[in-house]
């Protein structure tokens, strides 16, 4: 026994000797290599059968062994992969092994005449090495692979012996009803003796699980006994043996299997929302959720889930999305292999009218993660991963539904005030002074003849001699504050009645005049006041003066009892005369005010000379003349002289660019308009119309902008603002911006946009009808799912306009009723 330990001693350092720098090697040169997840670490099993060979004193060493060399034996296996080039296994094999020597080789031989035939069962524990990834490294798609083994055993073995000429049992060993050598001590009394395997293999991988493998294996043995024959200088020592053998292996573990999750693609289930894609403002939201079923997601695999929104241009990648298995490090989110699992996958993408007809797929890549799976990892790098597999491509939605972009470009444009009048009153104004206490009319008596009353007081009468209607006339009488309050309030109003006696003379004699008689009217009604004692007029004067003792004089204005206060004036006055000689005067008066209507030509005669003479016209007179008719072509015309006669006018500027609009000269409005900016720039009616033509060449960005700041400027942007907002997917923010419209296109739009689709059928029935609302009427039918209401308004849409044929044939509005003959009838 101890001469077998030593054996097994010397044979085992030898082989890590030999091998393990091999190992180490392979190992630092490989580190970073990848392996497939299944092969390690892993357990197996496998069988195996093929050729069992003897070599000893009575077979030596030979290529091809004689033929009566030749057995079978079987065995099985039971092993662990524990790295990608490293494994342990245990074997259990029997078999037989038979030999003979009938020629004169070897002199020590006792008979030349002899043949063993025996069987053996062993077990052993064997060191596994993967040469091939050692050597060559990792290569995923290799079916072959090379491997060595060396190990530890034993061998439990019986034998005969016999004479091949006469075929006499010579002895035996390890056979229970004969005697013979050998301990019979191993497994059913054979000999027992010690063995160490070593050998070479080839495995070809039928599947993912499965293996074939050849193996060549030496069996060294630390006896002479397999042959009985033993003994001489030139014997071999030790008898071993040798099998070939094909076998089978089975691998357990999680699978790797990669094909096996594209094989399955089409259990995981998606569901997008919407299900058709739809843009809101410039952005699209995709929603999907996925379900993996049981027993699906690889627990060492991720998957990259990238969706790519497909149309004729070109394709839009969206965001990817890492899933990873349970065994997989990372901070993506876990699918469980046993109960399977779901995701919910959102992201925003940018909006463009290619999209309008598209397909929005994804074609997920599962691969075998090397390392740490998270929300950075990018899917191009999936690909990339030494084992990846496209699953399969799936349709998620149709795309793109781009009703909010179907605004009608009607924006309101603002036309500037004309300023222009009728009713145009012109007021004359006199006054007549009045002697202390008294109220008779006196031109001669003091302020009166003064120039400036004369020269008022000629005036006063002008607009009446003119002609002008006169529409009424006032007169208030007032009195000076130092007499007795009633006193004062009976001679003011005398004052006034007095200067009325003096009107209605006047006008008398203006009716009765030969040269240039005056058709006053003899009806005219003239109201008169007696205001009393004018204190304001006083505390003005005062305040105006020099007084000495204006502070004083004023004080006893402010005091609360009319009486003392009069009394003070009165006691004032003896101390300054200045009171009554130049402050007390101007106060003791009657004021007349005449107010009459300017002659105006009545509205057939302005528009007759707006389009005949427009030169005989005002500014205003001109700018109104446009008001007066509906014609668009006569307001043009209108428009266009005042613009010539008046070059410095940014109205006619600004509303002749707003008939321009609605002639639809966009060209001519704009310079219209852009002069009206020039010439008063920041006018609310300018700048929201600069709106209107950025809205109209299809600027929505710089029509906000112009409306937002009319807005600002007092201009009512409700309407314009709330159009706007439909292109943005503010559909219930428009609805209340364009709160007052009615029969509108645009309010319907945002109706039916923010879901209210009976009050959107409400607006568009009273709407003035053309394409665009024909064609709006038909989507809002198809989805309340009325066809006929859809049919018979796409019909008349495609009559107003034939170029809604193709628009309707790509819509994804109509998806659903695409393919029926009614709807393929009216756009093919």
């Amino acid at each position: 026994m101890k001469k077998m330990y030593r054996f097994i001693q010397k044979a085992a350092i030898l082989a890590f000797i030999g091998i393990l720098p091999i190992a180490l090697l392979g190992q630092k040169e490989n580190k970073k290599s990848s392996y497939t997840p299944l092969e390690a670490p892993h357990w197996y099993v496998g069988v195996q059968g093929g050729i069992s060979q003897f070599y000893g004193d009575i077979t030596k060493y030979r290529i091809l062994p004689d033929k009566d060399n030749w057995n079978f034996g079987f065995g099985g296996l039971l092993g662990r992969q524990f790295t990608p080039f490293f494994g342990l296994r245990g074997t259990l094999a029997y078999g037989n092994y038979s030999g003979q020597e009938d020629r004169a080789s070897h002199s020590y031989l006792p008979s030349y005449d002899l043949k063993v035939e025996g069987s053996y069962i062993d077990y052993s524990l064997q060191m596994t090495f993967d040469l091939d990834r050692l050597i060559f490294g990792y290569n995923p798609d290799r079916k072959f692979g090379v491997y060595g083994l060396a190990g530890i055993g034993n061998s439990h073995y019986r034998v005969r012996q016999y004479r091949i000429s006469t075929g006499e049992l010579i002895g035996s060993r390890g056979v229970n009803t004969e005697s013979g050598g050998g301990d019979g001590k191993g497994i059913d009394n054979r000999d027992f003796i010690g063995m160490i395997p070593a050998g070479l293999g080839i495995n070809y991988s039928v599947s993912e699980r499965f293996d074939l493998t050849l193996e060549s294996v030496l069996r060294f043995t630390d006896s002479e006994g397999m042959d009985m024959i033993s003994g001489g200088a030139k014997e071999i020592k030790n008898d071993f043996y040798n099998t070939t053998t094909l076998g089978l292996v089975y691998k357990f573990g999680p699978s790797t299997n990669l094909d096996k999750m594209q094989k399955e693609f089409g259990k995981i289930t998606f569901e997008t929302t919407p299900a058709v894609l739809e843009t809101h403002g410039d952005s699209i939201d995709v929603t999907i959720r996925g379900t993996f079923p049981p027993n699906y997601f690889n627990k060492k695999a991720a998957i990259c889930f990238q969706p790519v929104l497909k149309y004729a241009t070109g394709e839009t990648e969206l965001k990817c999305m890492v899933l990873r298995g349970e065994n997989v490090q990372g901070d993506a989110p876990v699918i469980s292999y046993k109960n399977g699992g779901t995701f919910t996958y959102k992201t925003t993408i940018p909006y463009s009218p290619e999209m309008n007809v598209s397909e929005l797929v994804v074609s997920p890549v599962a691969f075998i993660a090397e390392g740490p799976v998270g929300k950075s990892t990018k899917c191009e790098d999936c690909a990339k991963a030494k084992k990846s597999l496209v699953l399969g491509e799936r349709k998620l939605a149709d795309g793109v539904i781009h009703t909010c972009k179907r605004i009608a470009a009607t924006p309101k444009q603002l036309i500037a005030p004309h300023g222009y009048v009728r009713d145009i009153t012109v007021t004359r104004e006199a006054k007549i002074y009045y002697p202390k206490n008294l109220y008779s009319v006196n031109f001669n008596f003091g302020l009166n003849k003064e120039e400036a009353s004369k020269k008022v007081w000629a005036n006063l009468y002008d607009h009446i001699k003119a002609g002008y209607k006169v529409k009424d006339i006032t007169i208030n009488g007032w009195a000076s504050p130092e007499g007795e309050e009633t006193f004062n309030e009976n001679l003011s109003g005398n004052r006034a009645q007095a200067a009325k006696n003096v009107l209605n003379t006047d006008f008398d004699k203006m009716r009765k005049d030969k040269k240039n008689p005056v058709a006053v009217p003899t009806d005219l009604k003239i109201t008169t006041q007696g205001n009393g004692p004018d204190w304001d007029g006083f505390m003005k004067l005062v305040e105006a003066s020099d007084l000495k003792e204006k502070g004083t004089i004023l004080n006893i204005v402010n005091m609360a009892d009319p009486k003392k206060k009069e009394q003070e004036i009165r006691n004032m006055i003896l101390i300054y005369p200045q009171l009554e000689k130049d402050l007390l005067p101007p106060l003791r008066r009657a004021e007349i005010v005449i107010t009459a209507f300017e002659p105006s030509k009545t509205d057939a005669e302005i528009l007759s000379s707006a389009t005949t003479e427009p030169e005989k016209l005002t500014e205003k007179e001109l700018l109104y003349a446009a008001t007066l008719t509906q014609d668009l072509k006569t307001q043009q015309k209108i428009y266009r002289s005042a613009t010539q006669l008046h070059p410095n006018s940014w109205i006619a500027f600004n509303n002749a660019g707003v008939v321009e609009i609605k002639l639809g000269n966009i060209n001519e409005a704009g310079a219209d308009i852009e002069k009206a900016n020039s010439l008063a720039p920041d006018q609310a009616e300018v700048i929201n119309n600069l709106g209107a033509l950025a809205m109209l060449k299809g600027d929505n960005a710089k029509a906000k902008q112009m409306f937002e700041k009319a807005k600002k400027l007092g201009a009512n942007e409700n309407y314009n603002l709330g159009v706007l907002m439909i292109p943005e997917g503010k559909y219930s923010e428009a609805v209340a911006s364009m709160k007052g419209e009615k029969c509108d296109y645009n309010l319907a739009l945002a109706l039916m946009l923010s879901g209210n689709n009976g009050e959107a059928v409400k607006a568009l029935e009273c709407a003035e009808k053309n394409a665009q609302v024909y064609y709006l009427t038909a989507v809002l039918g198809a989805r309340t799912g009325n066809i006929t209401l859809m049919l018979d308004n796409l019909g008349m849409a495609i009559k107003a306009d034939g170029k809604m044929k193709q628009e309707a044939k790509n819509d994804r509005e109509f998806l659903k009723f695409a393919n029926t003959p009614e709807f393929k009838k009216l756009v093919e």
